[in-house]
């Protein structure tokens, strides 16, 4: 079993801005440095997405995506407090961002599936290289970069690629495709970094050689690694990779963890994974520390919780992987205050805690209309309109107290988030309960089909 023999107060203890979703304006991303350092991390792991001013495609550039000025400014105030920047582009899934466009459709392992890149089609291993110079020529002076290549789910089912896998495996498949990229990556004195997700069935010699070309961030969510029902990031999993010698990082979660409608991350759930993976630490003697904070699942997916609602979380997995204590609730506050940002903090989790409350009431009333017109569909002697209509006024009522808080949200985030990124994450979270309550009534229009 292989330690690393570096004291944990010289290791990385990174946070995750996961700007796909939510991303922060221009003068909150700068801003958010200092909260970062106060916090106890000393290095970012930054997924710019589509908020990154490409020259390689200008398509890949989202609605608020970010001047060069603005990426040159954040970087300079990152190195002025000391925190290692370590940016991630995705390699082979989670490509949506490029593959979404017809003329990239060829660059698809499935024609239908935006997420998964072929490595075997013309011009796949260009793809990633252009993205990676991109973020090089604004990011100079890099120690790690971050080439993502997890749940790929899709990967090798290509006619192409799944012949290369049949007759190589797709451990070599993947190095394939990613080598000519982590070559030139450690030619540029910048060390790789890999998710672990895909590795877990590879053979011995090939993580073996992945070891001399890059570190896995083994990320896991969910309770302890040793008790945990997910195969993914199981404790056996971790023990392989460090008996060949495989440098890893651990990796926990401030947000987004909890589920994609979760409005705000669990203070107590995130500590007890946090802990887990310091427990691990003791074993393996991880390499750094990982918080991510996930703003979509992926892509296309909807936005998850706004990363200034839980600032406590940030600052307790801050303090706990960094070594520095294992705060109380009234503790990470206290910390928070002395970095000036408590009452941002309080506002947000304020509302964030009451839209989460009158959403979860509301999705117990689309529950029970649910089971009730089901019921009414099947037993046509209690078939019984007008209480179905009276169960949708209730769930009426309480879709407009969700509605009420909008204007309240869009204030608390004014400066912080784009409008325009908080109203789709209203709309997210209301036009679903509209949707069900229509559905509703109009099957309670019709008279039960037997």
């Amino acid at each position: 079993m292989i330690r690393n023999s570096t004291p944990k107060n010289t290791r990385l203890c990174a946070i995750h801005l996961d700007l796909k979703g939510l991303p922060p304006t221009p003068a909150r991303l700068i801003s958010l440095l200092d909260l970062i350092a106060a916090s106890g991390y000393n290095a970012i792991l930054v997924e710019w997405e589509d908020t990154f001013p490409w020259t390689c495609d200008q398509r890949y550039r989202g609605a608020t995506f970010y001047s060069e000025q603005v990426i040159g400014q954040f970087v300079r105030r990152a190195a002025e407090l000391q925190i290692e920047l370590i940016p991630l582009v995705q390699s082979i899934g989670h490509l949506e961002m490029a593959l979404r466009h017809d003329d990239n459709e060829h660059l698809r392992e499935q024609v239908d599936c935006f997420d998964c890149l072929n490595p075997l089609a013309p011009g796949a291993d260009q793809l990633i290289q252009d993205m990676v110079d991109d973020v090089l020529r604004l990011m100079p002076g890099l120690k790690y970069f971050h080439l993502g290549g997890d749940e790929a789910w899709l990967f090798g089912t290509h006619e192409m690629t799944r012949t290369y896998a049949q007759e190589h495996g797709k451990d070599r498949l993947y190095l394939y495709h990613l080598d000519p990229i982590l070559d030139k990556l450690a030619g540029c004195g910048v060390r790789p970094m890999l998710w672990h997700d895909m590795m877990i069935e590879w053979d011995d010699d090939a993580l073996r050689q992945l070891s001399h070309k890059a570190d896995l961030t083994v990320w896991g969510y969910h309770g302890h690694p040793d008790h945990t029902q997910d195969h993914l990031y199981h404790t056996r999993n971790i023990e392989r990779f460090s008996k060949l010698g495989v440098p890893m990082w651990a990796c926990g979660a401030y947000k987004g963890a909890d589920g994609m409608s979760y409005d705000r991350a669990t203070f107590e759930r995130r500590r007890e994974n946090t802990l887990a993976w310091l427990d691990l630490d003791q074993r393996f003697g991880f390499q750094g520390f990982i918080a991510t904070g996930w703003s979509r699942y992926s892509t296309n997916r909807v936005q998850t919780s706004p990363l200034d609602g839980n600032q406590d979380v940030i600052m307790l997995l801050g303090q706990l992987f960094s070594g520095q204590s294992n705060p109380t609730l009234e503790q990470v506050n206290q910390l928070l205050l002395q970095a000036c940002e408590l009452d941002r903090f309080q506002q947000c989790s304020s509302i964030l805690n009451e839209m989460q409350r009158r959403r979860k009431f509301a999705w117990e009333q689309v529950q029970e209309i649910h089971e009730m017109v089901s019921f009414m569909q099947y037993d046509k002697i209690r078939y019984d309109p007008w209480l179905v209509e009276q169960s949708c006024k209730k769930l009426d009522k309480a879709i407009e107290d969700i509605e009420q808080l909008s204007d309240e949200v869009y204030r608390v985030f004014a400066g912080d988030v784009e409008l325009c990124w908080m109203e789709e994450y209203v709309h997210e979270r209301i036009a679903p309960l509209k949707e069900q309550n229509a559905v509703f009534r109009s099957l309670a229009s019709r008279e039960p089909v037997y």
